[in-house]
């Protein structure tokens, strides 16, 4: 059976660019946004209502007293000039796609406060599994008269549930509530990725993180610091900008994450034996910490560190006598280096962990080194550059090939060296580094990359 990961969205500022009954349908009254919600949210803290509720309730009372006829078809329409994200309608074909490629199926779901007519007008609609959202049900004449369903900030979580054990008829509690084994539930939560934009999605994003699966947070620049506080918080696991194109830092997270479900998925499913595992992935930022986005420097330490670890443990089991793992580390991780401070800090929890881990992992025959190049002729330094073109790197003091590198790795891993470094400068000035005050090395540096 094909392991399933399920993607759960909010869908007002996280897949479209506001609250959906702001593009049509409170125009359509004569109303601004701001008007709107200040009368439903009045009249619901008048009279003790549940804030959804009444908002759906001032839907109908003013289409009624406008003349206005509130049924399904023209709540759709209110959602055909909807502004979604960019790279939001292309976006599920395009995953779903990656999905298949890891072997796993990627499906998509909807748990949003907003209404569930106006998203399916939207153009998307069809690309969900389901679409838990307020709905109202229809009279005889085929006009709005009671809310079916209310989907507010707290019982968003049942909805989880629901599709973790693959009850989606809203109607059926009992098979809800029936006790089921953890094995045969549809979707584990270990495979689910919920993607919010603020405080009505943290009752989901906190259960993500309590059962194993993963949170992310997207924004706007007007509400950035809200969701960097969630991410501050640890209420979150990642935040992005709203932006779903190809190769976006959300499209690569998300891919990443399904990645590492699928490996997971397929080291339980059937019996297997790893001989190599090479963490090769990671990024950096040439950049003083304070001008860098809060969420890059989160997500490099999320890439460089995190995955690594995962990686490392979700492996290790399955590997026999004489397997081996090699860790990308850096000549970076023996020293402080200012405006690249993050990426040497992960660079040295990267040596230190795979030094301590060879040596948890020696009973096993199971070897794990780390991988520490000096300046390596690869992509990461053809994307060090400025916006004019310009190396944000000023000088190099050796630069050595990857196949240089590579063929020094595969001769200490035979060794059985838990560090490997290729080059008599890069040997010579980690010896230096050891020997050297730290406040003298970074002074060096400073001068030879003319920083302030």
């Amino acid at each position: 059976m094909t392991p399933i990961v399920a993607l759960l969205y909010d869908f007002d500022k996280t897949l479209c660019t506001t609250d959906m009954e702001d593009y049509a349908f409170i125009p359509a009254l004569g109303y601004t946004p701001a008007e709107f919600w200040r009368k439903a949210n009045d009249f619901g803290r008048e009279n003790r209502m549940d804030g959804l509720l009444a908002y759906m309730y001032t839907m109908i009372a003013e289409c009624r007293a406008q003349n206005i006829r509130l049924d399904r078809d023209f709540l759709v329409r209110c959602g055909h000039g909807m502004e979604l994200f960019p790279g939001v309608a292309d976006w599920f074909g395009r995953i779903n796609e990656f999905g298949r490629s890891q072997g796993v199926q990627v499906e998509h779901y909807v748990i949003s406060s907003g209404l569930r007519e106006i998203i399916e007008g939207s153009g998307i609609a069809r690309e969900f599994r389901e679409i838990y959202a307020c709905e109202f049900f229809y009279d005889g004449d085929g006009l709005a008269s009671w809310p079916k369903l209310d989907v507010n900030f707290t019982n968003k979580t049942q909805f989880v549930y629901r599709i973790n054990k693959g009850v989606l008829d809203v109607s059926d509690d009992k098979t809800l509530n029936d006790s089921m084994p953890d094995d045969s539930k549809r979707v584990p939560f270990t495979n689910m990725i919920y993607v919010g934009d603020g405080l009505s999605d943290v009752p989901c994003m906190k259960m993500m993180r309590a059962y194993g699966g993963q949170a992310i947070a997207v924004y706007q620049q007007e509400n950035r610091q809200g969701v960097e506080d969630l991410l501050a918080k640890g209420r979150v696991d990642f935040i992005f900008p709203a932006d779903y194109r190809a190769g976006t830092d959300l499209d690569a997270t998300i891919r990443n994450i399904i990645r590492k479900m699928a490996i997971a998925d397929a080291l339980a499913e059937e019996p297997v034996e790893v001989g190599l595992l090479v963490n090769a992935s990671g990024f950096g930022k040439f950049r003083a910490v304070v001008d860098t986005p809060l969420e890059v420097n989160l997500n490099m330490t999320d890439l460089n560190c995190q995955a690594v670890v995962a990686l490392c443990q979700l492996t290790a089991p399955y590997m026999p006598r004489g397997g081996q793992i090699i860790n990308i580390a850096s000549v970076a991780a023996f020293q402080p280096i200012p405006y690249i401070n993050v990426y040497g800090a992960t660079k040295a929890f990267v040596l230190s962990f795979s030094r301590a881990l060879n040596r948890e992992l020696r009973s096993r025959g199971v070897r794990v080194m780390a991988l520490c190049p000096f300046w390596t002729r690869t992509a990461f330094f053809a994307r060090a550059t400025t916006e004019g073109g310009e190396s944000v790197v000023k000088k190099y003091v050796a630069m050595y090939e990857p196949e240089q590198l590579v063929q020094r790795a595969w001769r200490d891993a035979r060794r059985g060296k838990d560090v490997s470094q290729f080059g008599f400068v890069a040997r010579f000035q980690t010896a230096l580094t050891k020997l050297l005050p730290h406040s003298l090395v970074m002074d060096v540096w400073m001068r030879q990359q003319k920083l302030q």
